[in-house]
């Protein structure tokens, strides 16, 4: 049943579920398996749901990492922030802007970070910079809409970027 499962997240998503996260998937799904009857009859539900639908929801958010926080990839931010966007200022399309996808950011950490590197570079450095974030979790989105986060996602994010970027309470 995991493989049927993983080749329906790949159908719907094109993510692929690699074997390694079976048990990962199969604990997460265990007590919606154990209302439908059975992880097949599961499938089924699964199957027979429309992408937007929070039941197949459930699925995505099962098969997904959902690890992240602020400032996580400094190396990355770095060259994105020193080499990448720069790069792109001279390809800019007719309006100006240079569009930014954070594909996979999970609960909006990534997309967040990126506007607060370039936030600290200045506009003038960049001109303007428009960031898009996804994430095959509707859940996931969601959260990221309401852009709440705790101390968990703050660990590498300095004293100085709190203060900066974060409204703490």
């Amino acid at each position: 049943v995991f493989g049927l499962l993983a080749e329906l997240v790949r159908k719907r998503n094109g993510l692929v579920v690699p074997e390694l996260r079976r048990a990962r998937l199969e604990s997460r799904l265990a007590a919606d398996a154990r209302a439908a009857g059975s992880f097949y009859e599961l499938y089924v539900q699964f199957r027979e749901d429309s992408l937007e639908a929070a039941e197949f929801g459930r699925l995505l958010d099962a098969t997904v990492n959902g690890e992240t926080y602020f400032f996580r990839d400094a190396a990355g931010l770095r060259a994105f922030a020193d080499e990448i966007v720069p790069e792109r200022r001279l390809a800019v399309g007719a309006d100006g802007v240079i569009d930014v996808w954070s594909a996979g950011c999970a609960t909006g950490e990534e997309a967040y970070t990126l506007a607060m590197v370039l936030a600290e570079k200045g506009p003038a450095s960049f001109g303007e910079v428009r960031i898009r974030g996804s994430d095959a979790s509707p859940a996931f989105v969601r959260r990221a809409r309401v852009a709440r986060y705790g101390a968990h996602a703050l660990r590498d994010t300095s004293p100085e970027r709190r203060e900066r970027f974060f409204h703490l309470q």
